[in-house]
């Protein structure tokens, strides 16, 4: 009984860390059915969950093309890039583009931080996030980048477009990028949006963590960059639960002897 009282916990412990972070929505695009040679652009927007907090999500609107929906060099718009990447060449020699915004409708928490992880930083050509010539946020759901679509949540957040108080990109280690939005004038709050914040790189997306942080952690999954040679393996929840079985049966059998 002491045996199976232990496994119980460990396995408890396991699932409760596998559903810390929500699965993809049924209904996301699959973008292994989309025709990347030809000018291709795809339209979602992902909910951040959190288990544990029964408020209304902050969710992330974003737009993947295979194209640049505003040069970099247009004058109607300012590229705000991370330093330590390229510029607006970079950009415009991008591949794939990646655009996010996120939108805060959690009934009392402001959202802080916005982050992506990344599986190899190799791939990323920029980092960055977009003004307007008067120094304003800019709004996906506008022209020229239009991301009404039909399965959209309405209303739309109405409320002053937030710029990142800074961004960050992390090359190794714990790879990902992070735009902040801390301080009182930068904070998302409810019924508020960020504007809009992007990634640029040279290889077709795939699905990956994406996080609002204000203390606690809303997550969801985003397109993002990947890299086709990328070696690390993440485990899955399912085989972490499998090998926490396997070790713990190995320890109960080491001391009934």
């Amino acid at each position: 009984m002491k045996q199976i009282s232990i496994l119980t916990i460990l396995l408890s412990l396991f699932l409760i860390a596998g559903n810390a972070i929500a699965l993809p929505e049924a209904g996301k695009p699959d973008f292994s059915t989309i025709d990347w040679g030809v000018t291709s652009i795809v339209k979602y927007e992902s909910d951040l969950f959190n288990t544990l907090d029964a408020g209304s999500v902050p969710r992330v609107d974003w737009i993947v093309s295979n194209y640049a929906i505003i040069d970099a060099n247009d004058p109607n718009y300012i590229f705000n890039f991370e330093p330590t990447l390229g510029g607006a060449t970079e950009y415009n020699d991008s591949v794939f583009y990646f655009y996010y915004q996120v939108e805060n409708f959690h009934s009392s928490k402001n959202v802080e931080r916005f982050s992506i992880d990344l599986q190899d930083s190799l791939v990323v050509m920029t980092v960055s996030y977009l003004t307007t010539a008067i120094g304003g946020g800019v709004d996906i759901d506008n022209a020229p980048f239009n991301h009404n679509v039909d399965y959209a949540v309405n209303p739309e957040a109405s409320n002053a477009l937030k710029l990142p108080s800074a961004q960050i990109f992390t090359a190794s280690g714990d790879r990902k990028v992070v735009w902040e939005f801390e301080g009182a004038n930068n904070e998302i709050t409810t019924n508020t949006s960020s504007t809009i914040v992007i990634v640029t790189c040279q290889f077709e997306p795939e699905y990956t963590l994406g996080q609002g942080m204000n203390g606690g952690s809303w997550g969801g999954f985003v397109p993002a960059p990947t890299d086709p040679d990328f070696d690390d393996v993440i485990p899955e929840p399912m085989s972490m639960i499998l090998l926490g079985s396997a070790v713990c049966g190995l320890v109960l059998r080491k001391r009934n002897k």
